[in-house]
């Protein structure tokens, strides 16, 4: 994309919800730029529709709306993206079935575990580093996840996260599903680990 990157703060001019494919840029240091149609926002998370690299849509990546710097539009390639996806019946970008709740970490949570498998990022600790699972115990300040390896093997043991680390979470992605197709749900066993 060739636009210009605009500044953004206090969230997001209405008119861009759904409309254009935007690039996002996080305050977090060392995060990924992201990708895609914003469908929804509040004045906690921010939902979009992600695009990946082979110009699929590829799930639903919710952000924490306060780490949202710059955002950039009207680039040369918009149109192409549109037509490839439109061609692949993937226009325009559809809100998530079941749908995501944004009002507060919790709700977000609650709704994205009616997913196969949900995808949590702790980037502020690790930009990096993803951890996907299934949430076990969703919490007033934290959730249990069962977590999944790169191998589709389930943990034995829970994970705790405390909603305040977490600043990116993701369902519906090609990758997740192709774990979970692998893995099939996870059987019960219900050990804690500690918080990461």
């Amino acid at each position: 994309m060739s636009g210009r990157w605009r500044r953004i703060k206090g969230g997001l001019p209405n008119v861009l919800v759904g409309a254009q494919l935007v690039r996002v840029r996080r305050s977090i240091a060392g995060c990924d730029e992201l990708r895609g149609y914003v469908l929804a926002w509040s004045p906690r998370w921010t939902l979009m529709a992600d695009v990946d690299d082979e110009i699929y849509l590829n799930g639903w990546v919710a952000f924490r709306t306060k780490h949202l710097e710059a955002l950039e539009t009207s680039g040369s390639k918009e149109r192409f993206i549109q037509k490839a996806l439109s061609l692949r019946d993937q226009w325009p970008p559809r809100l998530p079935d079941p749908p995501i709740a944004l009002g507060s970490t919790r709700e977000l949570l609650l709704s994205t575990a009616k997913y196969p498998l949900t995808t949590l990022l702790v980037e502020e600790c690790d930009p990096q580093v993803a951890y996907i699972g299934v949430p076990q115990a969703i919490g007033q300040k934290s959730l249990s996840l069962r977590e999944i390896s790169p191998s589709a093997k389930w943990s034995k043991t829970l994970t705790r996260y405390r909603y305040r680390d977490l600043t990116r979470i993701e369902v519906g992605a090609k990758y997740e599903d192709a774990l979970f197709s692998v893995a099939g749900p996870p059987r019960a066993h219900g050990k804690h680990s500690g918080s990461a």
